[in-house]
């Protein structure tokens, strides 16, 4: 076999692999009811994988168009990998500030106790300062 050949083989090989490994890890979700999966998963997580399965399909798809020697460029389906990659800055984008406003949530957080005492202190000091004026007023010292 010339070195030619031989790298082709390992090459068609590699693609057999991964190709393999690519079905093996959609196979557990494809086998599920997209809307019983979708029933577990919250919007933003619903999404994201809304839009890898539709990246998948379309990055296989231009794979697909390679092998059989289509130039994908100028194929439709290159616009259609750049609409998915908007969405996925679209969905990154909204992850994003979802984690910023929890953030922001989890600095706004009151401490309830030290808000008691410094409530408390402040109450009784004003009681107190109450209290000297009224017997101040009651009995005058001069």
């Amino acid at each position: 076999m010339s070195l030619l050949a031989s790298e082709t083989h390992a090459k068609v090989a590699a693609v057999q692999s991964s190709l393999s490994a690519v079905e093996s890890h959609l196979a557990p979700l494809l086998a599920k009811n997209p809307k019983e999966v979708a029933r577990h998963l919250g919007a933003l997580e619903n999404a994201e994988l809304q839009v890898s399965l539709a990246y998948a399909a379309a990055s296989l798809y231009f794979c697909h168009l390679l092998s059989q020697g289509v130039d994908p460029s100028d194929h439709p389906i290159r616009q259609e990998l750049d609409r998915i990659q908007l969405y996925f800055k679209k969905v990154r984008a909204t992850a994003d500030e979802a984690a910023e406003k929890e953030a922001s949530r989890d600095r706004i957080r009151v401490d309830v106790d030290a808000a008691k005492r410094i409530v408390h202190h402040f109450a009784h000091a004003a009681e107190a300062s109450v209290q000297r004026r009224v017997e101040a007023v009651k009995f005058p010292l001069f």
